[in-house]
């Protein structure tokens, strides 16, 4: 079995009801990592500033709220592997001419590998006017640092790929909803609402190779530096070869 210990502490700071800090840090760790691997600090603050109880903004009559937010911190995926990705597993196999147990490694292992870390922004809005329309607008930006992918070996150790921590990846993008109060009585309330987001993701930097293969199948997905991750490159067709009445394809390179 594997274990995950967590230890953490937090600071809350409220300055006039407007002014509002929240600081924490964690300590994390998980014996599915090899030793010194398997435990680390991870630091996170948010802000909130509420505009609209400041003195130029408390008696609009169009702006009845308004806050804005932020924050940015690391975080570990302790569930990245499994615990043999970095003991190995064996096992026990006995010769029946020599009576003898032989210990067998079953799969392939990196005790070099190290959590990955995710460091998060997030900035923020949220508006009322009139107490009847809402407006929110959000910005993340993560970027995955040591991210753990399988990497092509030679066949001749025996295995195809090794989970390694190789990479950069980052997923950025924007968040906005807009509601509005049509009826808002004690009787009936019909409220009617949007929202759109827009996501793009793309891998940062390889450290051992531009391009990792990870299947021998005809759509493979490719992790290339500057492009998507996970992108996949399938057959193009040809057409109908007029002999034999059947599509051809082109395979990727």
């Amino acid at each position: 079995g594997y274990k995950l210990y967590s230890y953490f502490g937090r600071a809350l700071y409220n300055y006039a009801d407007r002014y509002l800090l929240t600081a924490t840090l964690r300590c994390d760790g998980s014996n599915k990592f090899a030793e010194g691997h398997r435990w680390g600090w991870f630091p996170s603050a948010a802000f909130a500033w509420r505009a609209s109880q400041e003195n130029f903004l408390k008696d609009n009559k169009v702006i009845s709220r308004l806050n804005f937010k932020g924050s940015y911190g690391i975080t570990a995926n302790l569930n990245g592997v499994s615990a043999s990705t970095t003991t190995g597993t064996f096992s026990y196999s006995t010769n029946t001419y020599e009576d003898q147990r032989v210990l067998e490694l079953i799969s392939l292992y990196n005790k070099d590998l190290k959590p990955e870390q995710n460091k998060s922004v997030d900035l923020g809005m949220s508006m009322d006017l009139f107490n009847r329309i809402t407006l929110d607008v959000n910005y993340y930006n993560r970027r995955t640092e040591q991210a753990l992918l399988d990497v092509p070996i030679p066949t001749s150790v025996g295995y195809s790929t090794l989970k390694r921590n190789i990479g950069v990846l980052e997923n950025r993008g924007i968040e906005l909803g807009l509601s509005a109060k049509i009826i808002d009585t004690y009787d009936c309330r019909l409220s009617i609402g949007a929202n759109l987001a827009y996501n793009d993701n793309k891998v940062l930097d390889l450290y051992y190779a531009d391009k990792i293969y990870t299947t021998e199948d005809a759509l493979v997905p490719d992790y290339e530096v500057g492009k998507s991750y996970d992108m996949l490159y399938g057959p193009t067709s040809l057409g109908i070869n007029p002999l034999t009445g059947y599509p051809v394809f082109l395979l990727p390179d």
